[in-house]
């Protein structure tokens, strides 16, 4: 009966008492012991279509509408064609392309300034007919086309 005056409550062994009904601090004691759960983080889409991008809701990445533009019955646009794809992942893709589409145009460009000016005014006039960048431009060593420079 020390421990009562103490302010303590004395337990015997057989003292059947709730966690609960135990002092404050043996509570928080047994809520450090257990390790802390994380909340369960909400499934990722790989891209959002671009109203709920703008509205900055949750989409579900759903194709051809999504959830929420389903919903409002309103149209439901993708910045990146492809399913599958991140958008980062189309810039990287576009980027490549154009980079190609670069080279051939600096290509032909190089290949207009060097040539004679019937060559010139013929590859302009081929151009002009709608003919192709790749058609124009002529590999040292090809037989086809213009003679390479």
């Amino acid at each position: 009966m020390d421990g009562e005056l103490d302010g303590e409550a004395a337990h015997s062994p057989n003292d059947i008492t709730p966690p609960s009904a135990t002092s404050r601090g043996s509570v928080e004691n047994d809520e450090r012991s257990d390790p802390p759960k994380k909340p369960r983080r909400a499934f990722l889409t790989q891209n959002a279509c671009t109203r709920c991008r703008q509205k900055k809701s949750k989409c579900d990445g759903k194709r051809p509408i999504c959830g929420r533009c389903g919903k409002h019955g309103v149209e439901c646009l993708y910045d990146v064609a492809e399913e599958g794809l991140t958008r980062m992942q189309n810039i990287q893709r576009q980027l490549e392309s154009k980079t190609q589409e670069h080279g051939k145009l600096v290509n032909l460009f190089e290949r207009l300034r060097h040539s004679t000016d019937n060559e010139a005014a013929n590859i302009l006039a081929r151009l002009r007919l709608g003919a192709c960048v790749d058609e124009l431009i002529v590999h040292p060593g090809s037989t086809h086309g213009f003679a390479p420079w």
